[in-house]
């Protein structure tokens, strides 16, 4: 290593050279030493040969390829006869990233008028780059290059390797596409496919209307070779692999089936980092609930977790891990114990912390604990950590799990208002959680009560977005009660309510459609809506035909004078807006 003073004299080739080494052997310091030198001969000219460029062009990050586009474009141009095909795919390549480049559409050009020219793997590599990705800008000028590619492909009806046209896939859309006719043909011929590879296939079949079904044959052709890689040469990364593509295997049962059985047989020695993946991937797609049959096996996997300790767990990994535990049917207490003891230690560091601290830090260490990175200046952890502990014991609760020292930190932020730094939103989602808890757990139902005085107390303060918001999700009476006391405050005529009153003030397109929302959920809430003050009083039944009636009255007569307004200064929100309103005027 010469640094860089001594890299001044060396040649613009081996420069490109080292920078691509450098890059593919992700040592950054070194590369990041490099690029200036490369930026300025980029600027005075002096690096111009189309390979030079080339190497570093690969393997640049995006902010440098702006720099790089121009010259490199201007050197394809110049070397057009004695460029070589992987010259050129390696340049549209970066398509993805920077479609409107001028060496990406030079390149893309060159390629065109030497289409019959490609070998059947280049055109699948320029359908693979140019057709799987949305190209924001490109104004699809790439189009008939891809249709010439794939036309020219078709007709060849040559046999292409299993990594040319698993390429292909991406580019797929609909099942009598002639790509895929003559890919189906070929796969159906491969029986000795990779995991990786399968994995793909069975995407695609996936992202058709009827699904896998739709290509039954194909889907168990598959199939059938993951399973005999499952059965005879399973490992954790092979497990994991799987486990993370379970939403596109969980409508086959022997799949499933083989997948937990691969996992069982795993060695239980050492760290079951893919038996976390995979128990958490199987509640993700709701797994016991498609094949209850395999609830035992899932049982088995959690008996296997249950003799390890948790490892480097995060915060959020661990409420993640409760709610699989609940939604697989599978119970692991030696581990909830010790997640409930790494969440207490992490609260307590970030509250000594946080003591006279408007916006607290915490350690590195700790601050990886409750997100996994060291990094975050100036976050409020605090609030972060309460608001992680709050999730993690709503599950404990809903699945029957008593942690005492949880439950009084719990108690203690719930109590105290002046304790708990969440937001009203959170909470409300904590409310409404609680509320699948078991009803005979008096103590969930008790803090449940706590937390929806405390949202009650910050209704005043909230947006009218965020009021309509709570009020869905907490389904409280109190909270709606609160919501709708509110919305009347801000409707009330007369300066008294402390806000603009007239219906002019409907002035925003949101406003309007907080309005309108609000009359649509009037409905479901007209139960629970208080009297209100200046209105009729008496013994009649709230809502809109009772006290509560001027309120959707006012609200209905705002809507309809401001809609004219609103759909004159946000046109392409008209016909929303327009249905929205008669949606709401008819509920009511």
């Amino acid at each position: 290593r010469k640094g860089k003073d001594g890299l001044e004299g060396v040649p613009s080739r081996d420069l490109s050279l080292a920078y691509n080494t450098l890059s593919h052997m992700n040592l950054s310091v070194e590369v990041a030493e490099v690029w200036p030198l490369i930026a300025s001969r980029l600027q005075a000219g002096t690096m111009k040969d189309p390979r030079e460029l080339m190497g570093v062009w690969t393997v640049a990050p995006e902010e440098h390829l702006q720099s790089l586009d121009v010259p490199l474009a201007r050197a394809l141009g110049a070397a057009a006869d004695k460029l070589a095909i992987p010259q050129l795919l390696s340049c549209i390549a970066r398509a993805g990233t920077r479609p409107g480049s001028e060496a990406v559409r030079w390149s893309a050009g060159e390629l065109g008028r030497r289409l019959s020219d490609l070998a059947s793997e280049d055109l699948a590599a320029i359908v693979a780059h140019l057709d799987t990705r949305p190209l924001a800008g490109t104004s699809g000028e790439f189009d008939g290059l891809v249709a010439k590619a794939k036309a020219e492909l078709t007709s060849r009806d040559g046999a292409l390797e299993a990594h040319h046209w698993v390429r292909l896939l991406g580019s797929i859309k609909r099942r009598d596409d002639e790509l895929w006719i003559m890919v189906r043909k070929q796969l159906l011929t491969r029986k000795n496919l990779s995991a990786p590879q399968i994995l793909e296939v069975c995407r695609l079949l996936h992202s058709f209307p009827d699904g896998a079904k739709s290509e039954a044959s194909v889907f168990g052709f598959v199939a059938k070779q993951l399973r005999t890689l499952l059965s005879t040469r399973a490992d954790p990364p092979l497990v994991t692999l799987v486990a993370r593509n379970l939403d596109v295997l969980i409508c086959d049962y022997d799949t499933c089936q083989d997948l937990l059985n691969a996992a069982v047989r795993l060695r239980q020695d050492l760290y079951p980092g893919a038996l976390w993946k995979l128990f958490l991937c199987a509640s993700d797609v709701d797994l016991v609930g498609r094949h209850p049959a395999l609830q035992n096996r899932l049982q088995k996997i959690g008996d296997v977790l249950e003799q390890h300790l948790i490892g480097e767990m995060t915060l959020s990994e661990m409420t993640g891990v409760v709610v699989a535990m609940r939604r697989n049917n599978t119970l692991l207490k030696k581990s909830a114990s010790q997640m409930t003891k790494r969440f207490m230690e992490v609260l307590r560091t970030v509250e000594e912390q946080a003591s006279g601290a408007a916006a607290p830090e915490v350690p590195g260490e700790a601050a990886k604990s409750i997100v996994g990175t060291a990094e975050g200046t100036g976050k409020n952890w605090l609030a972060e950590v309460q608001r992680l502990m709050l999730g993690y014991w709503t599950q404990l609760r809903i699945l029957g799990l008593d942690e005492p020292q949880l439950l009084e930190a719990v108690r203690a932020m719930g109590v105290v208002a002046d304790g708990c730094q969440l937001d009203a939103k959170v909470l409300a989602d904590v409310v409404g959680a609680l509320a699948a808890a078991p009803s005979e757990d008096a103590e969930a139902g008790a803090i449940r009560e706590s937390l929806v005085a405390l949202v009650v107390a910050k209704v005043p303060s909230l947006s009218q977005r965020t009021l309509l918001e709570i009020a869905d999700i907490t389904a409280s009476d109190a909270v709606r009660g609160a919501v709708v006391s509110e919305v009347n405050r801000r409707l009330s005529w007369g300066a008294s309510a402390g806000v603009v009153t007239s219906v002019s003030s409907l002035r925003r397109g949101e406003d309007f459609d907080n309005l309108a929302t609000f009359l649509l959920r009037w409905p479901a809430w007209s139960s629970v809506a208080p009297p209100v003050e200046g209105d009729v009083d008496g013994g009649e039944p709230s809502g809109p035909s009772g006290p509560s009636g001027p309120l959707v009255s006012r609200a209905q007569e705002l809507v309809a004078l401001s809609l004219p307004r609103i759909m004159d200064k946000e046109p392409s929100e008209a016909a929303r807006r327009l249905s929205d309103v008669l949606r709401g005027l008819m509920a009511n």
